[in-house]
């Protein structure tokens, strides 16, 4: 560069007292000495001019570079593939696992000694594999409201067949109704707690209805809704 040639025949002119030579940029005589602030000036100059003109990079380089972020890119998506493909590979596991449970629920239905266990093991069949059409993620069948029921039926074996329906949480649902317009429901939840309601006509207020609902484990369920005497209208007689 002309301005690096310039500064280094000014550093030879100092050391050595020579002119300038032909080409600079002043065409005064050479006094026989150089300024110093010139020569710090030109040096000012000389980095400026680097700074407005960098020197051009190799573009092999920037291939290199280019393909570095590349390869950093497809690393990082690759691991969130992977890591999202292990969450649902265990999701599946756990999934597969539930649906293994739930038919080892309905076979014991079968084998016990429970009325209308090849009933109730059927409608359990037919909406598991319902449930699993509309949604082929899920369990089909929640196992631990399945656990629920079957404690229930094993607790009473006597009961009479219900209505057996799924919650949208894929939760059991059973209901019985009599003659006399009376509904007894229970909800199954997976954690050994059951939701009831009680429907029984006002014989006060005909056009009225009286409703008692609650939460309890399944064990003290009947227990609990005995003052309502729905075992009259839910158990088969002996």
């Amino acid at each position: 560069m002309m301005l690096e040639s310039t500064l280094q025949a000014m550093r030879k002119s100092i050391a050595y007292s020579d002119k300038f030579l032909a080409g600079t940029y002043t065409s005064e005589p050479y006094s026989g000495s150089a300024n110093v602030e010139d020569v710090l000036q030109l040096q000012d100059a000389t980095r400026n001019f680097s700074r407005r003109w960098p020197e051009k990079k190799d573009p092999i380089t920037q291939s290199n570079l280019i393909e570095s972020e590349e390869v950093l890119r497809f690393s990082i998506v690759r691991k969130n593939i992977v890591a999202i493909t292990q969450s649902n590979l265990i999701e599946s596991e756990e999934i597969e696992s539930e649906e293994e449970e739930v038919q080892e629920l309905i076979y014991q239905i079968k084998a016990s000694n429970i009325r209308y266990r090849d009933k109730i093991a059927n409608q359990l069949i037919t909406l598991f594999k319902d449930s699993k059409e509309e949604d082929p993620y899920s369990s089909g069948i929640t196992a631990g409201s399945l656990r629920n029921f079957v404690n229930f039926l094993e607790l009473y074996p006597n009961v009479k067949y219900p209505s057996i329906s799924l919650t949208p949480e894929h939760n059991i649902y059973v209901s019985w109704r009599d003659e006399y317009n009376r509904l007894f429901s229970i909800h199954f939840l997976p954690n050994k707690d059951t939701r009831f309601v009680i429907f029984m006509p006002n014989y006060r207020h005909p056009e009225r209805k009286i409703r008692i609902s609650g939460i309890t484990t399944v064990d003290v369920l009947m227990e609990t809704v005995a003052f309502y005497r729905v075992t009259d209208w839910i158990f088969n007689e002996r």
